[in-house]
């Protein structure tokens, strides 16, 4: 089944090695007997254990087998070719990390493009030389430790962030929710049927505020442990078109409503295609349209619009509010809620960063440009959907 090295003895001395040094598995996948032959003896004497496969269904096994810390695999085999091996490798939670590296002699830009949807970390394009090889292994195994590192840095600070103010927050609704609920059944039977209705009304806002502070951090959550899989992120890529035109004008008419303000609210979106789920798209145009709310007074104008440019589809959401200044822009981030002594807020300032982490999902920008005063835009350019 395998070339070079028998499952066995590659079993062996990964053992044995290891006990001397932190050596690496690479697994290769190429139909071609002498490139494969000629692969594997280049890394193992470059120090890596290797494990070798003649065919993609072949191949697929191995890894399941091995774990490799990384798969060079040829793209043009008879059988499961290369890019469906990718596709294997990227929707197996268990496998979806490992780093592919593609050997070929297609040099096509389709066919480049379709392996980089599919997750693919690089290409080498035949005939290559051993310090080609060797360069593109080696570099992408450091990029690979490097993103474990920032990876781990980034959960590090999701759990202390969640740990320092989602209680709090989460307290702020459910206070009212208790308080007012309590006093109705302390005065059930002589309150005036007016103040009732006001402090249910009270424990209804309240209640909803509480439901999207839940259904938000949830979204957080999942997309923080997204760019933590590599796999999960090109499924959830692929997943999903959607026209902007028939969900954000829908989304920013519900939230001028929820705000009391549908005077204020002006939109102009024309019609175009992204990849992107419709229900992620809804959830962007409602956190921006939102916050432009929040942040602007009753009687300013919210504009929200969208169009093709070029490649992309983009869309803006300004308001005439306070705006930010320069330097608390680039400090934008989950969590994170400025002058909080100064202006009512609520909520845990999740709204602009679970929008960056949607459109960067698919890809796309989120720019900011606002003046202190005079209020802010926020662009979003998402790639157009072929």
């Amino acid at each position: 089944m395998y070339s070079n090295v028998s499952a066995g003895p590659a079993l062996h001395v990964r053992k044995e090695r290891r006990k001397r040094s932190s050596m690496r598995t690479v697994l290769v996948i190429e139909d071609d007997p002498d490139v494969l032959d000629n692969v594997l003896d280049l890394l193992q004497g470059e120090g890596f254990l290797t494990v070798g496969a003649s065919s993609g269904e072949e191949g697929l096994e191995a890894i399941r087998k091995h774990q490799p810390s990384l798969v060079l695999c040829d793209i043009m085999m008879p059988g499961m070719d290369g890019l469906d091996v990718l596709r294997h490798i990227r929707e197996d939670e268990a496998l979806s990390a490992i780093p592919v590296i593609f050997l070929t002699a297609r040099a096509a830009r389709a066919d480049y493009r379709e392996g980089m949807d599919l997750g693919a970390d690089d290409y080498l394009t035949k005939p290559f030389t051993a310090d080609e090889l060797l360069g593109a292994v080696r570099s992408r195994l450091t990029r690979h430790d490097e993103q474990g590192h920032w990876y781990q840095q980034r959960l590090r600070d999701l759990r202390n962030n969640l740990s320092r103010n989602l209680p709090h927050e989460l307290r702020t609704p459910l206070s009212s929710i208790l308080g007012y609920s309590q006093f109705l059944l302390e005065v059930y039977d002589s309150a005036d049927v007016e103040e009732v209705r006001d402090m249910l009304e009270e424990i209804n806002r309240a209640g909803r505020r509480l439901e999207r502070l839940i259904e938000n951090y949830h979204l957080y959550a999942q997309l923080e442990l997204a760019a933590t899989d590599p796999g999960r992120q090109t499924t959830l890529f692929n997943l999903g078109l959607c026209h902007p035109e028939n969900i954000i004008p829908e989304a920013a008419e519900e939230q001028a409503h929820l705000a009391e303000r549908a005077d204020d609210l002006t939109v102009d979106v024309e019609p175009g295609k992204v990849r992107m789920q419709d229900d992620y798209l809804q959830k962007v145009a409602e956190e921006l349209v939102r916050n432009a709310f929040m942040y602007s007074q009753p009687g300013s104008a919210v504009r929200v619009s969208g169009n093709v440019e070029g490649e992309h589809y983009q869309f803006d959401v300004a308001d005439e509010g306070r705006g930010l200044p320069e330097d608390q822009l680039d400090k934008i981030g989950a969590f994170i809620q400025f002058d909080r002594d100064k202006h009512e807020q609520q909520g845990l300032g999740l709204g602009l960063s679970l929008t960056q982490r949607l459109v960067e999902l698919y890809r796309g920008r989120l720019y900011l440009r606002s003046e202190p005063g005079q209020g802010m835009t926020v662009r979003v350019q998402l790639p157009l959907a072929e």
